[in-house]
């Protein structure tokens, strides 16, 4: 089924260098997920996988609705692309406000990677991604297809919705100031406090490590880790788009997240499994508020459909 159209020429056809990135289907164990994810330049095809490790059971393999959540999850990363791509193919049992929620999400990404990354100075691009402003309703370039819908293939989907009793509060955590400020302000108020980390394969979990195992020994049972390859993705993904420095990894910018909005996603879906009723996250720099906003009432209104609310 295909929910998306792609985008007439203009010269920001110019920044859709793939022909095609498929995603899935995604392979779940108790405690993982592997998405295979596919780009396909001209004649050429390249994969790799991402994954996501978990500290205890959180999926069924067989259940078609552990299969659908991990089928989300493992979604997320590609939504970033969809500026950069002049199709994307998702696999897997996506219903029809997946396919909304997907479809959406990606359009928002688009725009917001076109104004906050290719318009604004860029030290990790080349002179190949200046392509100037065109004002658009839409920015996002990729024809967007789900061919395993089951009016096409009979795949089965999901029926039961997701149960949550919404006592809970989370908090994205990172260990910087503001998660802990959240966590330490919620937990004065007397509410159901949850930490959520998420480990990515890079860097970046260096500066949560602290915190975490602080909160680990302190609140083990309210602490959560994900760990996830998205990083190394994110990094094999830049090197297919020839606008991006080939020394991108080598350059200390502030805009080092070149193409980055998957990590708030990925954890409210994983509310879920939590039964988490509402997700908190402070920023201070790399987001504007309002997209924050977007991008919680978007993931938000997602769940609620999910949950038949």
């Amino acid at each position: 089924m295909e929910v998306s159209e792609s985008r007439e020429e203009s010269p920001l056809s110019a920044l859709a260098v793939l022909d095609r990135i498929e995603i899935g289907p995604t392979r779940i164990e108790p405690r993982a997920l592997i998405t295979p994810y596919r780009v396909v330049i001209r004649d050429q095809q390249e994969e790799t996988e991402l994954r996501y490790r978990y500290q205890e059971d959180v999926f069924i393999p067989g259940d078609p609705s552990s299969l659908n959540l991990a089928s989300m999850i493992g979604a997320q990363v590609a939504l970033n692309y969809g500026l950069f791509t002049k199709e994307m193919v998702f696999h897997g049992p996506f219903d029809e406000h997946d396919q909304a929620f997907l479809v959406e999400m990606a359009a928002n990404t688009a725009r917001e990677i076109y104004v906050n990354k290719i318009l604004k100075p860029n030290p990790l691009l080349t002179g190949a991604s200046r392509v100037g402003f065109e004002k658009r309703d839409n920015y996002l370039q990729a024809a967007i297809r789900f061919p395993d819908d089951p009016g096409e293939s009979g795949s089965p989907l999901p029926t039961a919705l997701w149960q949550t009793t919404g006592g809970k509060v989370g908090v994205l955590s990172s260990g910087g100031k503001e998660s802990l400020l959240s966590y330490g302000l919620l937990e004065e108020l007397g509410l159901d406090t949850h930490a959520l980390f998420v480990n990515e394969s890079g860097r970046h979990w260096y500066t949560a490590l602290n915190g975490f195992r602080h909160l680990e020994a302190t609140a083990p049972e309210r602490t959560v880790r994900v760990w996830t390859s998205a990083d190394r993705l994110f990094a094999w993904m830049l090197r297919r788009l020839p606008f991006v420095r080939p020394d991108f990894q080598d350059v200390r910018a502030t805009v080092c997240h070149l193409i980055r909005q998957g990590t708030l996603r990925i954890t409210v879906l994983l509310q879920d499994r939590e039964e988490i009723g509402a997700i908190l996250k402070m920023y201070s720099e790399y987001m504007r508020i309002e997209t924050v906003f977007l991008l919680m009432n978007l993931s938000m209104e997602h769940i609620k459909l999910k949950c038949g609310l």
